[in-house]
């Protein structure tokens, strides 16, 4: 057990240093070919990349489902900062945590801008999911885990 712990820091620590990006399209298009089929992928992501592109998502998770796997997409988000754009006047300084770029700006200024883009995009993806028969769980982490896993278990029970 502490050895794959070692492991897995000395990967931490390694990644943190090469700022990789996250490519979530090609990696579940890349598991999609090296896993069994009918095998169960939980996903828990951001929806946030450099290069996100909804189509691109879309097609990995068609992959995964053609190849007949059962797919769950957990979106972790803070509703209030990423999709209500929720801060008060003045600058803020943005850092991308996967490339270190920075942004300063007004979120007043690019508060509707960007409430319409990202619910745009988002409805794109829930849309998506429910036509694939993907479960698209939303997980706002401001909210008690038993708020979000719960109500996901008992709807889960109930299509068994």
């Amino acid at each position: 057990k502490q050895y794959l712990f070692t492991l897995l820091e000395n990967k931490l620590k390694t990644t943190e240093k090469t700022q990789k990006k996250t490519c979530l399209d090609k990696a579940l298009h890349s598991l999609s070919e090296q896993i069994h089929r009918r095998s169960l992928f939980i996903i828990f992501t951001d929806l946030f990349s450099d290069d996100f592109s909804a189509d691109e998502l879309v097609d990995s998770l068609r992959h995964l489902k053609h190849n007949k796997h059962e797919v769950i997409l957990f979106h972790v988000f803070d509703e209030k900062k990423e999709v209500e754009f929720d801060y008060k006047m003045g600058y803020y300084r943005f850092v991308d945590i996967e490339n270190g770029n920075e942004l300063k700006i007004n979120p007043e200024e690019f508060r509707k801008q960007y409430k319409e883009i990202t619910r745009e995009r988002l409805d794109i993806i829930r849309s998506e999911c429910n036509k694939l028969k993907i479960e698209f769980v939303e997980a706002d982490i401001n909210k008690d885990f038993d708020q979000i896993l719960f109500p996901f278990l008992i709807k889960r029970s109930k299509l068994k």
